[in-house]
């Protein structure tokens, strides 16, 4: 059999079909290693001589054939890590939009949850046509984002493999659900799995727990390169800021408990190169829990490029 650690074989292929028969012997395996010369790799080469007798009487008898396996580096995509960090963060102020603990009264209410889980799932690298794009999965690609921490803490690294080329954007994929913890003393807002809305205007006994919360919208999140991207056979470095202020939509209506918005609860930025930085502008006078039904607030996410250019959310 053919070694596993082959991406071709030349000439022709194993096993070859004269030498499979009673009278031979078994096929093993057997590893032909890549040769590297300065910073270049060299196909390995392995020689090997099969011999054939025949019975007495046949001519020829004897047949000698020599194969020659060569071991070709598999062709696989340019490795790429993305550096998961801390997004802007806020600490909760008990100034300005002071509420009933009650809990929420009737409105739309946006909120900095104390932390949240966000699954990245995939990263698609968009070309000058469609057959340029291309694309790879992330695998256990979890990370919290926790409002208390400093802000561009790093979180995690995901490893990926792009294929070579020249991009001019890219898009992030999310899990649909993620996992939020919101413990607001001033608002009367707790997450807690054990109620049905899985929101309380009593902390629980225990504490604030993580809810999942599943969303139908914005679980895609592109940016656009202010300079294409050139991918060669070097490490691509890729940083992801995970920003969390004001990104819980509620909604509370006639007494009822709150319920969840349909939006995706966190957004995620992306640069090249290096890491930017984050900042979000707000009128409604504070970055904790606001109703914008009553408070018409004029928003702005930025995340500045490592070379200064600001992208819009």
């Amino acid at each position: 059999m053919a070694p596993l650690s082959l991406d071709s074989v030349k000439p022709g292929s194993l096993p070859p079909p004269g030498l499979i028969g009673e009278n031979c012997g078994s096929f093993v395996d057997k590893t032909v290693q890549v040769r590297t010369r300065g910073n270049r790799k060299r196909p390995g080469k392995l020689k090997i001589k099969a011999q054939g007798k025949a019975p007495k009487g046949t001519k020829p008898r004897v047949d000698k054939d020599t194969y020659v396996l060569v071991c070709l580096p598999q062709k696989g995509g340019t490795p790429g890590t993305a550096h998961l960090l801390q997004g802007a963060t806020t600490p909760h102020s008990a100034a300005a939009f002071r509420h009933s603990s009650a809990g929420l009264s009737s409105g739309n209410w946006y909120v900095s949850p104390d932390k949240i889980k966000v699954k990245l799932t995939r990263i698609n690298f968009a070309g000058a046509t469609q057959q340029d794009s291309t694309g790879a999965d992330l695998v256990d690609c979890v990370v919290t984002y926790d409002r208390a921490a400093a802000t561009l803490v790093p979180l995690l690294d995901c490893p990926f493999s792009i294929a070579p080329g020249t991009y001019t954007s890219m898009n992030l994929f999310v899990d649909p659900t993620a996992e939020v913890l919101i413990s607001d003393a001033t608002n009367g807002l707790y997450t807690d799995p054990s109620v049905p809305t899985k929101l309380s205007s009593t902390a629980p006994a225990g504490g604030a727990s993580f809810v999942p919360v599943t969303a139908t919208l914005g679980t895609a999140f592109q940016q656009f390169f202010s300079t294409p991207l050139v991918v060669t056979d070097q490490p691509v470095s890729l940083s992801v800021v995970i920003d969390a202020v004001q990104t819980v939509q509620l909604t509370s209506s006639g007494g009822a408990p709150p319920t969840f918005g349909t939006y995706f609860p966190a957004y995620v930025f992306s640069s090249i190169g290096g890491v930017g930085k984050p900042q979000y502008y707000t009128s409604s006078g504070t970055a904790d829990t606001y109703d914008d039904s009553t408070v018409l607030a004029n928003i702005i996410r930025v995340y500045y490029e490592p070379n200064g250019a600001p992208t819009y959310s």
